[in-house]
């Protein structure tokens, strides 16, 4: 059961708590976005072998079954899989021990969950590996609901599935049916994620865990979540409105393009820092309900030493890199309109 902690000074707290390790946090969300790139481009790359060795222009419900009839191809769609959960696991011990970091005001050792994402894969065996690849399938159709994978952003369900459901109104009306189900079952697992990150146990027994803590409270704790985001969204927009007013103070006329790429690229920063601090934020609010002994004592991934020069160096590459991708993204949009 969920322990009991007072609704809004659980979610002003959590607040003041963002507010409080915000630098921190902004290393979090540089570290988060290589890893989230890296990820999708790999995988992009490995989905895009796939359908070429399967000599398939993509994958659709006339030929759904033909790939997953050939051995080859069930072996690099599992391959995939792997992949996918190497990168899940370094968000997932990423974003549950930085909590724990910001509450000892120590650093976070990104080298460390590297290597613990790698070593944990070993236990998605037998019946583990099933239940986590249902557990991706049951988040894909509410995903961006609740708590989720930067990843799984690159997912979505097939869309003839869902045009050939809401050619009618009760095929519409399933469609909001089986929504209100995975929704219901998202925040069944929602405690999944933080078990998974703070206790070093297979994922079966992290996903068992978070049923039993969520049989009573679920209205209560998805009011919670929802009021938080709002209350983020707030100031995440205000912040957005902010940089619209200085930036048309400076240019009224709108025809200075360097303004107009340093705008879209603000922008797209903003977003993703605010995307990091909502999910932090959520699993703040989750640690916070759970029993006192599902706490960890120590923690093997935070460290007492500053950050040195060359976890700098990379962090500023990364920003010059993240720089240029807007550039030719703006750029691209640029020449579409």
């Amino acid at each position: 059961m969920q322990k009991k902690v007072g609704l809004w000074k659980n979610i002003f707290g959590t607040l003041a708590f963002c507010n409080r390790h915000k630098a921190l946090f902004l290393s979090t969300a540089i570290f988060l976005q290589m890893a989230t790139l890296i990820g999708k481009e790999v995988l992009r790359s490995l989905f895009q072998l796939i359908l070429v060795l399967s000599d398939l222009p993509s994958i659709d419900q006339y030929n759904f079954r033909y790939f997953f009839s050939n051995p080859e191809n069930l072996a690099l769609a599992l391959l995939f899989a792997l992949i996918f959960a190497f990168f899940f696991f370094i968000e997932v011990f990423t974003l549950v021990q930085v909590i724990f970091a910001a509450r000892e005001g120590k650093q976070i050792s990104y080298r460390q969950i590297l290597l613990h994402s790698f070593t944990r894969l070993r236990d998605l065996s037998f019946a583990n590996f099933p239940l986590f690849l249902l557990y991706i399938l049951c988040t894909v159709p509410v995903s961006g609901i609740l708590l989720h994978s930067s990843l799984m952003s690159s997912f979505q369900v097939p869309d003839f599935i869902t045009e050939e459901l809401e050619k009618t109104a009760i095929g519409s009306l399933s469609v909001f049916l089986i929504s209100i189900f995975f929704i219901y079952i998202n925040l069944r697992m929602i405690y999944t994620v933080p078990l998974m990150g703070m206790k070093n146990q297979k994922f079966r027994l992290s996903l068992k865990e978070s049923f039993r803590y969520t049989k009573k409270g679920c209205l209560r704790l998805l009011f919670t979540i929802s009021v938080f985001e709002f209350l983020l969204g707030i100031l995440s927009n205000g912040l957005l409105l902010l940089m619209v007013f200085l930036f048309t103070f400076l240019d009224p006329s709108g025809q200075i393009k360097i303004l107009h790429f340093l705008l879209y690229l603000i922008f797209r920063f903003i977003r993703f820092f605010f995307v990091v601090l909502s999910k932090i934020g959520v699993l703040s609010l989750l640690v916070n309900t759970l029993p006192d002994e599902n706490l960890p004592g120590e923690s093997h991934f935070v460290t007492t030493r500053k950050y040195g020069k060359w976890s700098v160096f990379a962090a500023l590459l990364l920003m010059i890199g993240y720089g240029i991708s807007s550039l030719f993204d703006f750029l691209g949009s640029d020449v579409n309109t």
